[in-house]
């Protein structure tokens, strides 16, 4: 097995000076950074980001006169950086399941989530890129896989000092919310650090990581609170439903990742087992979220012969307010319109065709409605031969 040169005991780095090192950290990002901001706007979380490393940066050239433990810049193999890729994809749907759960008790999630968009549009794109993907990226990386993870390992205790780091990473984030969701992606990147015995493949991963937030905020710009509502308003069955399916997809990628990026072989089996357990997990998930948002209210397939001087008609009852899922295809031997009326006005039409159709999300009212096929100039279609399939599916 690779030799973990990340942690080998050479650097005259120790657990207090990274202790001295986060207690700087936190100074910086409760009381200077808010000066900052007053001072030089969105600019203040370049140059926060940029004394983060220099706290380290200082530390270590004090204590150690030598940089390389710090910094260290070794290149993988291609293997290991395509199998940390797969583990932080694994992260990602873990962090799904966790953001679901949490999102359930904290009364303002809505408006967290809104708030990171709002930073990044509030910036001009390469600045949000420099400030909030790339700066980030180089500098907290350095400081918390680079200089803190060297300051604990004369702690030798792998396991301890991963989570040392990761926890450490979560609390500078000073978010409940994100911390969990922080400090699992910090343990991440502890591993792969101490496994590659460099910063490279972390760098890369939180670029990236950050960069798809920052594409995200312009691309859903005002999106973010509608989604976190969704979250916040999810039912026990749907919450329930979407940690089983993340936590399924997770348990595949960890296993198939984790056997590549740890060098370990298994049984077919075994692997077959794993990835049956980790699919019906996920499917589970999924046939419970889709019975949580949906209740079937009307789903039938009708064949209508009509004679002449009878309408062609199919009433149908709504008895609660809510969005309903609305598909009617229409298949006539001659051109057909499809109208539905509430009794007092028409709430929806198809156009015109020997093949006619309704395909909507629509909010409908408890009452009677009345499916009628019309003819092209509007007047009831009473002779002919058509089959009408008729689905309408409440939204929870």
């Amino acid at each position: 097995m690779r030799k973990d040169n990340a942690m080998e005991p050479k650097s005259k780095l120790k657990p207090y000076h990274g202790l001295i090192g986060l207690a700087l950290v936190f100074l910086i990002l409760l009381f200077v950074d808010p000066l900052l901001y007053k001072l030089v706007g969105m600019y203040y979380a370049a140059i926060g980001e940029l004394l983060i490393v220099a706290v380290a940066l200082v530390i270590a050239l004090i204590t150690d006169k030598e940089l390389s433990f710090v910094l260290p810049f070794r290149l993988p193999p291609v293997k290991m950086f395509v199998s940390s890729v797969g583990l932080y994809i694994g992260t990602l749907m873990l962090n799904g399941a966790v953001n679901t759960v949490t999102s359930r008790f904290i009364p303002d999630f809505a408006e967290r989530g809104e708030a990171v968009n709002n930073l990044a549009t509030s910036m001009s794109p390469a600045l949000a890129i420099i400030t909030i993907a790339l700066l980030p990226a180089v500098c907290e990386e350095i400081f918390c896989r680079g200089f803190l993870l060297t300051s604990m390992k004369p702690l030798k205790n792998r396991v301890f000092v991963i989570i040392a780091v990761a926890v450490s990473f979560g609390l500078l984030h000073l978010d409940l919310y994100t911390f969990l969701p922080s400090a699992l992606v910090g343990a991440l990147f502890a591993l792969i650090t101490i496994k590659t015995g460099s910063l490279l493949i972390p760098m890369i991963l939180h670029f990236a990581n950050n960069s798809l937030s920052v594409i995200a905020a312009y691309a859903g710009a005002g999106a973010g609170t509608d989604a976190s509502e969704v979250l916040s308003g999810l039912s026990v069955q749907a919450t329930v439903g979407y940690v089983l399916f993340y936590l399924g997809l997770a348990g595949i990628l960890f296993w198939f990742s984790g056997k590549a990026f740890f060098g370990k072989k298994t049984k077919v089996s075994k692997t077959v087992i794993a990835v049956i357990l980790c699919f019906l997990v996920s499917f589970g998930g999924f046939v419970a979220v889709i019975n949580a948002s949906m209740e079937v209210t009307v789903m039938k397939s009708l064949s209508f012969r009509y004679t002449d001087g009878e309408p062609c008609r199919y009433e149908f009852v709504i008895e609660k307010e809510a969005e309903y899922m609305v598909n009617i295809t229409v298949v006539s031997d001659t051109v057909t319109t499809i109208s539905i009326s509430d009794g007092e006005k028409t709430v929806m039409i198809s156009e015109s065709g020997k093949t006619a159709s309704i395909a909507v999300n629509e909010k409908l009212s408890p009452g009677n409605y009345t499916l009628t096929l019309l003819n092209p100039d509007g007047s009831e279609k009473t002779s002919g031969a058509a089959s009408v399939a008729v689905n309408i599916i409440r939204m929870k």
